[in-house]
């Protein structure tokens, strides 16, 4: 075999090897090509994104619902919980007649705006989740989750 073809076919071989590795699943995500997609879901009029990985939990809200109090189902409220291994995101919509966010900083909520929102932010210890509370549209919107910074890729822009 003559030299040029061993270059020819060591380069082919060299783009063949590249191929297989950055078309391997670690090294797609790496590169960005198979993101978990995302959920857009609708609680109550609001539109939220969820990411891929979380799956709708029905009992679980269910049981949110039972358990939350009389002034939230008055006001006509809804709420969805999302699970993976990551945690849990919960959402609570409501209609909010006369409440305002800043009412809640006397409550040891911290102000916050997420992603345009001017709301209230408080970490529950005894959930070791973050709860962070907006308006929007006339309604409450009250959001659980185990970290932070995924408050920013949930909550819409306002």
């Amino acid at each position: 075999m003559e030299k040029s073809s061993k270059l020819k076919l060591g380069f082919v071989f060299a783009i063949f090897l590249i191929f297989i590795v950055a078309m391997n699943p670690a090294s797609a995500a790496f590169f960005g090509l198979f993101e978990d997609p995302v959920q857009n879901v609708t609680v109550d009029g609001i539109e939220f994104t969820i990411p891929g990985e979380y799956e709708f939990n029905e009992t679980s809200s269910d049981l949110m619902y039972a358990f939350t109090d009389d002034t939230f189902k008055e006001n006509n409220g809804d709420v969805k919980v999302y699970r993976s291994e990551k945690g849990n995101i919960t959402i609570m919509v409501s209609d909010s007649k006369n409440g305002k966010i800043s009412n809640l900083y006397s409550a040891g909520y911290d102000p916050k705006t997420v992603n345009g929102h001017k709301g209230a932010l408080k970490y529950m210890s005894d959930l070791d989740e973050y709860l962070y509370a907006f308006q929007q549209d006339g309604k409450l919107a009250v959001v659980y989750v185990t970290n932070e910074t995924m408050l920013e890729d949930i909550i819409p822009e306002s």
